[in-house]
């Protein structure tokens, strides 16, 4: 059967919705992928853990009491889908009785019955770090955050940490759990800790952080994120690390964890240049001086050295010298990088001539910087390498 739509017949069933003799057809409210809606978490009913776990609501993500008890939702990070089967958001609820702490919990929210419900919590603790909140294929809910260490104020945390819970029995239980610790008193006043997100890998892309696995890393003295150029210490985990290069089909990061161990395993005391280093640098190691092997807490070793990654054939330049460090767990399994500015006594500021060879004047470069002592870098080499080696991996 052929069917002739009639303007005129569209027109008149416009007119007469308009004019309320249509009325459109009613819906219900919509719902959002993977469990109830915003609306819905932010009015919901949540146990709150300074009332020793009494039932409050909140009115728009926010419950107050006159006592000075405040209990509210964080907007983000929200994670959704299913646990158990069931369609679920994964939320973080704060608390705070009017004094310094701040409580976060993590809240399971299901949709039962078309209401929002509460059906499991765990506290995380006074005043974490949430840097994100995943829910998993398979159920787990993995949550990124930074705590306090065994040495930090509740203000200033540097435990960078990841934690995976299982819906079991009613609770949220812990199935994994990876942290790691850095002790920075020597070399810095201020440490910010991160858990880096992992990045895909891009051969189009420059080199620059792509094709990375989600890690720890730490920036020092206000630095808010982590910044190649400005300098980090950085933990990986290999097998993700070496994972995510095999299935784009290029051989650079093996290659590199290859010679980095035949270089452990030498020891050589003044090795080639370029150095074995990860991540991928933009530019060429042209100089290495002050090797020195060190050991890691667990039976680990790495090696240090002072050079520079430069683009092209130039004069040595104070600002362009970095500390970096590369080791290896005693398992095989974490990768610990360090990469920070570092000046040296006697190193131009300006450019300089270089002459006709420019091997020789970096080889010359390279001799002035072995005559100098861990003192006359700046921070000293002492500081550097108790800092690189105070990083302890927990899994």
């Amino acid at each position: 059967m052929t069917h002739v739509i009639r303007p005129a017949a569209v027109a008149a069933a416009l007119l007469a919705m308009l004019a309320g003799c249509a009325a459109p057809p009613q819906r219900e409210p919509a719902r959002e992928p993977g469990g109830p809606t915003t609306e819905a978490i932010a009015n919901a009913t949540y146990r709150a853990g300074l009332l020793q776990g009494t039932p409050v609501t909140l009115r728009d993500g926010r419950y107050e009491r006159g006592d000075g008890v405040v209990v509210w939702l964080l907007p983000a990070p929200v994670a959704r889908g299913l646990v158990a089967g069931k369609p679920s958001a994964v939320v973080l609820i704060a608390e705070s009785g009017g004094g310094s702490g701040t409580f976060i919990s993590l809240a399971l929210v299901q949709d039962v019955d078309g209401r929002a419900v509460e059906v499991a919590s765990t506290l995380l603790g006074d005043r974490p770090r949430v840097q994100g909140l995943a829910l998993g294929a398979d159920g787990l809910i993995t949550v990124d955050l930074v705590q306090v260490g065994p040495s930090d104020a509740f203000c200033c945390p540097t435990m960078p940490m990841s934690v995976d819970y299982a819906f079991e029995g009613g609770r949220l239980v812990v199935r994994g759990l990876s942290s790691a610790e850095i002790d920075a008193r020597g070399y810095a006043e201020g440490v910010n800790a991160f858990v880096v997100q992992p990045t895909a890998y891009d051969r189009s892309l420059p080199p620059s952080g792509q094709g990375e696995p989600k890690h720890f890393a730490w920036t020092f003295d206000g630095d808010q994120a982590v910044d190649t150029a400005r300098g980090h210490v950085a933990v990986y985990p290999l097998a993700a690390y070496r994972a995510i290069w095999r299935e784009a089909g290029d051989g650079f990061v093996e290659r590199q964890l290859a010679a980095l161990t035949r270089l452990l395993d030498s020891r050589e005391a003044s090795p080639a240049v370029p150095l074995p280093v990860l991540p991928q640098r933009g530019g060429f190691n042209d100089l290495a001086a002050q090797v020195r092997y060190l050991e890691l807490p667990g039976g680990g070793r790495g090696v240090r050295f002072v050079g520079r990654f430069s683009q092209d054939a130039a004069p040595l330049l104070n600002r362009q010298l970095r500390y970096v460090f590369q080791g290896l767990s005693a398992d095989g399994e974490t990768l610990f990088v360090t990469d920070l500015p570092v000046s040296a006594t006697g190193v131009p500021e300006a450019v300089e001539e270089t002459g006709p060879d420019i091997v020789a004047y970096l080889a010359r470069w390279r001799a002035t910087l072995e005559g100098l002592s861990g003192d006359d870098f700046s921070p000293g080499l002492a500081a550097l390498d108790a800092l690189v080696t105070s990083v302890e991996v927990n899994r």
